[in-house]
């Protein structure tokens, strides 16, 4: 949109496209391969946009830190390719993008994602024994549900499927409880279990997730004392770490985006160079001083070519008679058709053309032909 938008460059930018475009035209391997590196950075743009944000502060929602980083690594992997097989990026934008991705992927945990964590283990000695503590928590409950079924009298658990099924769940934020499906405990174990108290009670705020009732006993109120927050210290020294990562990423801002800026500037390259070879198109020869001239030869409407042989693959569907025992006859495919070419010259001599025609005869396609090759080559394209 930018390169549409302002055609009129410097001539040595002007240059310098064209010289760009001449070197990809011919050399067709260099072309695909850098073509199918770009598709590959699809969209890329959007993830830089997304730690862009992160730079400034503008935190994203906490389950999308670390895939958003991830695929920024992918991103800036995929431009080390592109700077393989088209040489494109300066030194200092390569090494800040190896060490952006090196941080990245050194500081990351993908396997640890499905947890809500990211972190990579040996980053942080106090969060590697949160989370030993959070992973312990399981195995823990399960002994604590198993010494307050031991509670019970052992005549009333015989024969007594329900109380098998009382079990110790964890929910985030809140805490540990003894989950009983049922709904509440039976009147008969409520001396048993006389420091159980009812929490959330059956059809409360917890009945899609866990229908039944939720009680606390004080082996449940110790666990939560002592592990109950854990998973949010996690997240909160996560977020520190993520911050503190994002610091020393801000350091190869400026090398980075100017990488982007070259992916930007390759991807409309070779979509001009692609141009060209498909459509012939030659370099347009730029020349200064009081005798400069306008000078087109052989020159076509770059629209003109495509549109003839679109019609001509048309050309392919059979019309149907309206006699009853008709059938679909097939028509032969035409051969495309070239547009004619024309020529256009001006100088200090002549400085105005009258082109002149009846209706449909091409006049509106002739103006049209001379000045999207002059913006073109304004432009710095074939």
């Amino acid at each position: 949109r930018q390169w549409f938008s302002f055609p009129s460059i410097s001539d040595e930018a002007r240059a310098s496209r064209l010289d760009a475009i001449e070197a990809l035209a011919s050399q067709r391997h260099v072309l695909t391969s850098t073509q199918s590196t770009l598709r590959r950075i699809g969209s890329g743009s959007s993830h830089a946009h997304s730690v862009q944000m992160m730079w400034r502060r503008q935190t994203l929602p906490r389950h999308d830190r670390a895939p958003t980083l991830l695929k920024f690594a992918k991103t800036l992997a995929t431009l080390e390719d592109l700077h393989e097989c088209a040489f494109c990026l300066s030194e200092d934008s390569i090494c800040s993008i190896y060490r952006a991705r090196f941080l990245i992927e050194s500081f990351l945990d993908e396997a640890q994602f499905p947890d809500g964590m990211f972190v990579r283990y040996g980053i942080c000695e106090k969060l590697d024994e949160l989370k030993t503590a959070h992973f312990g928590m399981e195995t823990m409950m399960t002994r604590i549900m198993a010494h307050e079924r031991s509670r019970i009298p052992k005549e009333l658990l015989r024969g007594s499927t329900e109380l098998f099924a009382w079990h110790l769940v964890h929910v985030p934020s809140v805490g540990v409880f003894v989950h009983v499906p049922e709904g509440l405990m039976p009147p008969y174990l409520e001396d048993t279990l006389g420091d159980w108290a009812l929490a959330f009670e059956p059809g409360g705020c917890l009945r899609r997730e866990l229908p039944g009732g939720l009680y606390v006993s004080d082996s449940c109120r110790a666990l939560n004392e002592r592990y109950g927050s854990t998973m949010l210290e996690i997240q909160d020294r996560e977020a520190a770490l993520c911050n503190q990562l994002m610091d020393r990423l801000l350091q190869t801002q400026e090398h980075l985006w100017s990488a982007f800026e070259v992916v930007a500037e390759m991807d409309c390259l070779c979509a001009l160079a692609e141009l060209a070879i498909d459509q012939g198109m030659c370099r347009p020869q730029f020349s200064t001083g009081s005798a400069a001239t306008f000078s087109i030869d052989g020159g076509w409407h770059p629209l003109l070519r495509a549109a003839s042989a679109s019609k001509s693959a048309c050309g392919t569907c059979g019309y149907a008679s309206n006699a009853p025992n008709a059938s679909m006859t097939s028509v032969t495919p035409l051969a495309p058709i070239a547009p004619l070419p024309n020529d256009t010259k001006f100088s200090e001599r002549n400085k105005a053309l009258v082109v002149i025609g009846g209706p449909g005869t091409g006049k509106g396609v002739y103006l049209e032909q001379v000045a999207i090759i002059c913006f073109l080559g304004r432009l710095g394209s074939f």
